[in-house]
C-alpha cells in the first residue's frame, strides 16, 4: 500500500505550454474549471446515471446478487412454492433503503458542487473586468481576486495592490494552517496592474503538469521577449484565501480537476473490518449448507415411493424430478441467508456513528471540536485494536512551543524544569526544584534566568554572543506579521517552533517588525529600526533538516544565518568552531528534559563568491522538472559550509492533558502502544517515560547500529534472551516487560533485509512498547505495515500532521487529531478527535460497545432466519418432500421487514452491558472481549446455529404435535394454513424473546420495539385476513386469526413452545455467568454497586482536562479480587507505572459469558 501511494504521489503529468490570452479565445485543450465531487448523475444516458451505477454497486455484494437470482427464479410459473413476488418485494425494499441513503449523500455533494461552480469572479476580457462564474474560467485567462476571497483556480501572480507585488494567503482549506504565507510577483510582471497594460499583455507560460505537490512548482513565463523563472512564491492555489492586501491579478494555469487541491482530494484506501470479512465467510458456509439441504431434499423427493404421491396424475422420471425440484427447494430455503443483513449493518453503523459524532464526552471545548466519524464502516474495529501507533508532537504533546532554555558561548541559560525532566529525575532518585518564580510558571513566556532577564544580558560578559544569537533568531525564519483589529501585529509562522523563537527574540529586544518592499526585513534592535535585505531563503525540508537565510545588512555585509538539527549542522561547522563540545552536553541535558533542540550557526560570505553562487542559484530556479529541486539542494549544501557556531535553542512542548492516564489505561486493557516520532533518541525516551509508555521496571533495548552485521547480531541476541527464553518463565509476576527503542537509520537497515526484518518482528511483537525515533513519514507507514501484514492484529494509527497521513492510511483504523500542524491528518483519517485522551473513550467505550452490538446483530440475523426456514425443512418430512411452503407468501416476505428487524437495529445501536460509561474508564480490563475477539469467533457462530436448529425443531414439533385434530368453529380441521400460522407465531415469539434475553440495558425504546413487534404481528394477522376476506374470499388466510384466537390451545401452545425453547437459554446463561466465570460475576457486581452508591457526574460536569477517575487502585494479575478494582489517575506515578503491579489481567477473569 505504501509503495502504491508513493508511486501515485510521484506520478508525472506532461508539462504544459499555453499562450496568455487576456482577451482572446478560450483554451479548450485543458479541462474546464468545473468541480465534480458527486458520484452519480441524473442523466439517463450517462455511465454515472444513479439507477444503473447504484444497482451495479449493490449487486457487487454477493448476497444481493444471490437474492436477485432467487427473485428471477420465483417469477417462473409453477416453480416457486412461496409465491412469485415475495423475494422480489423484499429485495426491492432492501435495495431502496441503500439507494435512498446513497442518493441523499450524493444530493448534498451535488448541492455543494453547484454552489462552488456558480461563484462569480472577475475575468479580464475585451479590455474590461467582467463578472464570470468560476465554471467558465479557462487556462490563460487573467483574473482579479479581492481581499477575503478564495482563488477560483491555480494562478500565477502577476501583480497586486502592493507596489512591490507582495501578497499574503491563508491556506487553511488546503493544509489547515492558519498562518499567512507570503507570495511575491516577479519584477518583470509588476507593470501589469492596469486595464491598459493588461490589454497589451502577450506571452507564453511553460510549466509542469498537474500534480499533487502543494509546495512545489517549476515553470517559466515568457513576455516582452524575456523568460522569467517561476517558483512556488508566485503560485496562488485554489482553495486558499487572499489576506492583508486589497487585490491580486493572476493568470490561470490549472483549472478544475487539474488544480492541486483537487489532485490531493483522492479517496483514501478502502478499508474493510475483520468482522465484515468474517461475515462473508459465514455467508459462504451457510450457502454451502443450504445447497446441501436443497440437494438432499431433491434426492429424497426423487427416491420417495410412488405410493406416497398417489394424488399426482403423473409419475415423472426420477432424474427429471430431481433436476426440476432443485430450484424449488432453493427458493424454499433461500432466506437461510438473511436478505436484510447488509442493510441492517449499514443502518446500525450509521446510528453508531451518530452517537460518536454527538458524544459530549469527546467534545474538545477549547477548539469547539466534536469527534467526527468520517467513516462508519470501522466502528466495530475500534473495539478490537491490539496495536496503537502514535505520533508524538501534537499528538501526545500540545505542539504549543515555549522558549525554555538556550546555550551560547558554552554557557546554558534558562532555569526551571519540565514535567518530563521531573519524571526523569525521579527515576534516578533525585529531587528537582523549579527555580522559576511562580509568576513565570504557566505564563506565555516560560524562560527565566536572573542573570540575563530584565535587560541584564547587556552586562553579561558574553553579551556580544547573546546579541548575535538573538539577531539570528529575528532574521532566520519565514514569519510574517498581520495587523489585528486592535492595531497590534500578530505573528504568522509556518510552524510553532518558528513562532516561539521569534517571540523569544522579541522578548529580548530583537523585534521582528515586518517585511517591506524590495525583500527588506525590518527588525527593531535596542529600539532602533534596522533594515536587512533578504537575498535568499534556503527552505527547510525533511531531507535537509535545516533552513537558512542570506541577508545583506546596512554595511553591505552578506551573512548566512542557519538553524537546524544538530545532526545536520554540526558536520557543517568549521573544524575549529568554538564551544561545540560544551553545547553537545547542553543538548543532551535539554533532551533529557524532553526539550526540542535546534543548533544555530552563521557565515559571512565573500561578495564575489556569493554573486557567482547566486547566479547559479537563479539559473537553477529556472529549471522546469524534478532536476530543479536536486540542483537547488546541491547549491544549498555548497554554501552552507564552514559555519561559525552561534548557539542552540531548547523549546518545551508540553504533554497534553490526560496522556499518561490514557496510555496506562490502554496498556491495562492489553493494548500495545508504539510511538513513532522524528525527534532525537534522548527526547523520545524521556517523553516515553513521562507519558507512561515505558517505565523503570521495563528492560529497554536500544537499537542504533549503523553496521548491518552488528545490528543482526544485536537482534538475534535480544530475541534469544527475551523472546525464546520467555516461555520458560511461566509466572507473569516474574516475567519482565521489554521495550525497544530504534532510530530511523537503523529502521532503514532493518527494512532493507528480509531476514533482519523477520528477526525484528519477532522481537517487537513481544514488546509492550516500542519507540521509533528519527523516523520519516514513509518509515512510519512501513512500521505499521509490518505489524499489519505479519500478525493477525488490528492496528490503529493516530497523528496530527501531514507527515502522519501515510501512517494513518496504512493502519486498519486511522485517527486524526486536529492540531497545530493543520487538518491533513484529520481529513485523511477514519475518525477525528480533538485530543489524544479522547482515544480511550473512542476505543473502550464506543469501540467496545459497537463490537459487541454488531457481533450480536450478525449472529442474531442468521439465527432468526434459520429458526423460521428450518421449520420449512421439518415440514418436508410431513408432506413427502413435495416442496410445499408451510407459510403464506406475504407473511414470509414481511418476516425480515416488519416484526423481526426493528428490535435488533435498536440493540445494535443502543445496547450496553455496562450502564455507566464511566465504569469503562475505571475497568479497562473489560476491553479484552473485543481484543481477543470473543464475541464473534467461528465457535460462537456455530453455537448460535446449533441454538437456531434447536429452536426450529421446538417451534415446529410442539405446535404440530399439540394441534393435531384441532377444528375451527365451523367443524373444519385446522389444516396446513392454521398449523403454519401457529408455528409461525411461535417462531416470531421465540426469536423476539430470545433477543429480549440478549438485551443488557432495557430502555423505553427497547420495550416499544420488542413488544411492539410482537403486537404488530398479531395486528397484521387480524387485518390481513379481514381485508382479503372481502376482496378475495378464497384466500388461504381467510379469517384464520379470528378462528384461532378463541382457542385457548393456540395461546397455550404458543406459550409452552416459547418456555421450552428458551428454558435452555436461561439455564445456560445462569451456568455461564455464575458457574463458569465467577470472577466476571464479581466484576459486574462491583460495577453495579458503584453505579448505585457512587453515581458519576453528568457528562457536562466531567472536567475537560482528564477522564473520569476514582480513588481506587488497580492490579493486573495475581489475585482476581484485586484485579476487579478500578484504575484511577492517582495510582499512576510520574514514571508512568501503576502502583499495584504490571502483570496482565488473568485470562479467566477476562472470559466473557457465552451469549447463546
Amino acid at each position: 500500500m505504501v509503495a502504491k501511494r508513493k508511486a501515485r504521489d510521484d506520478k508525472k503529468s506532461p508539462p504544459r505550454t499555453f499562450p496568455i490570452q487576456p482577451h482572446g479565445p478560450r483554451q479548450t485543450s485543458f479541462c474546464p474549471n468545473t468541480i465534480k465531487t458527486s458520484k452519480y448523475s441524473v442523466i439517463p444516458v450517462s455511465i454515472d446515471f444513479f439507477l444503473w451505477k447504484n444497482l451495479f454497486e449493490q449487486f457487487m455484494r454477493i448476497a444481493n446478487l444471490y437474492f436477485l437470482i432467487i427473485a428471477i427464479l420465483q417469477l417462473i410459473p409453477d416453480l416457486s412454492p412461496t409465491g412469485r413476488f415475495s423475494t422480489t418485494l423484499t429485495l426491492i425494499f432492501v435495495l431502496a433503503v441503500s439507494a435512498i441513503k446513497a442518493a441523499y449523500e450524493d444530493w448534498k455533494r451535488h448541492r455543494s458542487d453547484r454552489e462552488v461552480n456558480g461563484r462569480r469572479g472577475w475575468v479580464f476580457r475585451d479590455g474590461e473586468w467582467q463578472a464570470t462564474p468560476w465554471k467558465e474560467l479557462a487556462v490563460g485567462n487573467v483574473v482579479k481576486v479581492f481581499k477575503g476571497r478564495e482563488f477560483p483556480a491555480d494562478l500565477i501572480l502577476l501583480s497586486s495592490s502592493d507596489e512591490e507585488g507582495t501578497a499574503y494567503v491563508e491556506t487553511s482549506n488546503l493544509d489547515g494552517e492558519t498562518n499567512l504565507k507570503r507570495k511575491r510577483a516577479l519584477d518583470g510582471t509588476l507593470k501589469y496592474s492596469s486595464e491598459s497594460s493588461l490589454s497589451s499583455l502577450q506571452g507564453e507560460i511553460h510549466c509542469e503538469g498537474p500534480n499533487r505537490r502543494l509546495y512545489e512548482f517549476t515553470g517559466t513565463l515568457t513576455t516582452d521577449h524575456k523568460t522569467l523563472s517561476l517558483d512556488p512564491a508566485q503560485i496562488l492555489l485554489r482553495g486558499s484565501q487572499l489576506r492583508k492586501i486589497e487585490f491580486v491579478i493572476g493568470i490561470v494555469i490549472f483549472t478544475g480537476p487539474d488544480t492541486k487541491i483537487m489532485q490531493n482530494s483522492s479517496k483514501p484506501p478502502t478499508k474493510r473490518s475483520r468482522m465484515e470479512v468474517n461475515v462473508n465467510k459465514f455467508l459462504i458456509y451457510i450457502f454451502v449448507t443450504q445447497i446441501i439441504l436443497v440437494v438432499f431434499s431433491s434426492i429424497m423427493l426423487a427416491v420417495s415411493p410412488v405410493e406416497k404421491r398417489w394424488y399426482l396424475s403423473w409419475d415423472p422420471d426420477k432424474t427429471l424430478l430431481f433436476l426440476v425440484s432443485l430450484p424449488t427447494f432453493l427458493i424454499l430455503f433461500n432466506n437461510l441467508i438473511p436478505i436484510s443483513l447488509y442493510v441492517s449493518m449499514e443502518m446500525v453503523k450509521f446510528g453508531q456513528g451518530w452517537f460518536i459524532n454527538h458524544d459530549l464526552g469527546m467534545y474538545y471545548h477549547t477548539k469547539g471540536m466534536p469527534a467526527i466519524a468520517r467513516t462508519t464502516s470501522l466502528n466495530e474495529e475500534l473495539g478490537q485494536v491490539q496495536h496503537i501507533f502514535s505520533d508524538k508532537t501534537g499528538t501526545l504533546t500540545c505542539n504549543v512551543m515555549k522558549f525554555f532554555k538556550f546555550s551560547v558561548a558554552g554557557v546554558s541559560y534558562g532555569k526551571g524544569t519540565t514535567e518530563i525532566g521531573r519524571a526523569a529525575a525521579k527515576r534516578m532518585g533525585k529531587t528537582v526544584v523549579d527555580e522559576r518564580p511562580l509568576s513565570v510558571i504557566g505564563q506565555d513566556s516560560q524562560f527565566w534566568d536572573e542573570r540575563i532577564v530584565n535587560e541584564r544580558w547587556r552586562n553579561d560578559q558574553r553579551a556580544p554572543q547573546i546579541r548575535e544569537f538573538f539577531t539570528l533568531l529575528s532574521l532566520c525564519h519565514t514569519v510574517v506579521t498581520e495587523k489585528t483589529t486592535s492595531g497590534e501585529y500578530s505573528i504568522q509562522a509556518e510552524s510553532p517552533d518558528e513562532a516561539a523563537l521569534v517571540e523569544a527574540a522579541n522578548n529580548f529586544g530583537f523585534k521582528f517588525v515586518d517585511r517591506l518592499a524590495g525583500d527588506v526585513v525590518l527588525v527593531n534592535i535596542d529600539g532602533v529600526d534596522r533594515r536587512y535585505v533578504l537575498r535568499n531563503v534556503l527552505e527547510f525540508n525533511s531531507v535537509r533538516k535545516r533552513m537558512s537565510t542570506i541577508v545583506e545588512d546596512d554595511d553591505g555585509n552578506i551573512i548566512l544565518y542557519s538553524k537546524g538539527a544538530d545532526s545536520t549542522l554540526y558536520p557543517r561547522l568549521k573544524p575549529d568552531a568554538l564551544y561545540t563540545q560544551e553545547t553537545k552536553q547542553h543538548l543532551n541535558t535539554f533532551g533529557d528534559e524532553g526539550l526540542r533542540t535546534l543548533v544555530c550557526a552563521k557565515a559571512e560570505l565573500d561578495r564575489d563568491k556569493y554573486e557567482q553562487w547566486n547566479a547559479r542559484w537563479a539559473a537553477a530556479k529556472r529549471i522546469v522538472g524534478d532536476e530543479r529541486d536536486k540542483e537547488l539542494d546541491k547549491l544549498a549544501d555548497e554554501i552552507e559550509t564552514n559555519l561559525d557556531f552561534v548557539g542552540a535553542t531548547a523549546i518545551e512542548d508540553k504533554l497534553q492533558d490526560g496522556v499518561p492516564e490514557t496510555i496506562e489505561r490502554l496498556r491495562t486493557a492489553g493494548v500495545k502502544i508504539w510511538m513513532l516520532t522524528g525527534d532525537k533518541q534522548e527526547t523520545a525516551i524521556n517523553i516515553g517515560f513521562a507519558c507512561a509508555l515505558v517505565h523503570t521496571q521495563m528492560e529497554i533495548i536500544i537499537l542504533n547500529k549503523s553496521d548491518p552485521v552488528f545490528l543482526q547480531a544485536d537482534l538475534e541476541n535480544s530475541v534469544a534472551t527475551w523472546v525464546d527464553a520467555s516461555p520458560t518463565t511461566t509466572n507473569p509476576r516474574t516475567r519482565k516487560e521489554i521495550a525497544v527503542v530504534i532510530d530511523g537509520d537503523t529502521l532503514r537497515l532493518v527494512f532493507g533485509d528480509s531476514q533482519m526484518k523477520s528477526t525484528f518482528y519477532r522481537l517487537v511483537n513481544s514488546c509492550k512498547s516500542v519507540i521509533c525515533c528519527r523516523a520519516t513519514p514513509i518509515q512510519k507507514a512501513e512500521v505499521v505495515q509490518l505489524m499489519r501484514k505479519s500478525a493477525p492484529t488490528v492496528t490503529l494509527a493516530i497523528g496530527d500532521g501531514a507527515n502522519d497521513v501515510s501512517m494513518i492510511q496504512a493502519a486498519h483504523v486511522g485517527v486524526g487529531i486536529s492540531g497545530m500542524e493543520g487538518q491533513q491528518a484529520s481529513n485523511s483519517s477514519d475518525y477525528a478527535i480533538g485530543q489524544f485522551r479522547f482515544l480511550y473513550r473512542l476505543m473502550l467505550v464506543h469501540g467496545r460497545w459497537n463490537y459487541r452490538r454488531l457481533a450480536k446483530l450478525i449472529c442474531y440475523s442468521f439465527y432468526k432466519n434459520i429458526v423460521l426456514y428450518l421449520t420449512q425443512f421439518c415440514f418436508l418430512l410431513w408432506n413427502g418432500w413435495s416442496g410445499q411452503s408451510l407459510y403464506d407468501q406475504w407473511v414470509l416476505a414481511l418476516y425480515n421487514v416488519a416484526w423481526t428487524s426493528i428490535p435488533v437495529l435498536v440493540v445494535g445501536i443502543m445496547d450496553r452491558d455496562v450502564h455507566d460509561q464511566a465504569k469503562l474508564y475505571e475497568y479497562p480490563q473489560l476491553y479484552s472481549v473485543g481484543l481477543h475477539n470473543r464475541d464473534f469467533t467461528g465457535w460462537v457462530f456455530v453455537q448460535w446455529l446449533i441454538n437456531s436448529v434447536f429452536h426450529a425443531i421446538i417451534c415446529f414439533g410442539i405446535p404440530t404435535a399439540a394441534v393435531q385434530g384441532g377444528v375451527f368453529s365451523d367443524g373444519l380441521g385446522f389444516g396446513t394454513v392454521a398449523n403454519g400460522t401457529i408455528i409461525y407465531t411461535a417462531a416470531v415469539l421465540v426469536v423476539n424473546l430470545k433477543l429480549a434475553l440478549e438485551i443488557e440495558s432495557w430502555t423505553v425504546v427497547h420495550h416499544v420495539t420488542v413488544w411492539g413487534s410482537i403486537a404488530v404481528w398479531f395486528i397484521f394477522l387480524l387485518i390481513y385476513g379481514e381485508i382479503f376476506s372481502t376482496a378475495l374470499p378464497a384466500v388461504e388466510m381467510y379469517h384464520v386469526f379470528k378462528e384461532l384466537a378463541p382457542h385457548m390451545n393456540f395461546w397455550f401452545v404458543s406459550l409452552v413452545t416459547v418456555c421450552i425453547a428458551l428454558m435452555r437459554d436461561l439455564l445456560w446463561k445462569y451456568h455461564s455467568y455464575n458457574l463458569r466465570s465467577p470472577d466476571k460475576v464479581e466484576l459486574y457486581k462491583r460495577i453495579r454497586v458503584h453505579e448505585q452508591t457512587n453515581p458519576t457526574k453528568p457528562r457536562n460536569e466531567i472536567p475537560d482536562n482528564h477522564p473520569p477517575s476514582t480513588t481506587h487502585s488497580v492490579t493486573r494479575g495475581g489475585d482476581v479480587s484485586h484485579a476487579l478494582h478500578p484504575i484511577a489517575s492517582s495510582d499512576i506515578t510520574a514514571s508512568g507505572t501503576s502502583t499495584h503491579g504490571k502483570e496482565a489481567w488473568s485470562e479467566d477473569s477476562k472470559e466473557s459469558a457465552t451469549k447463546v
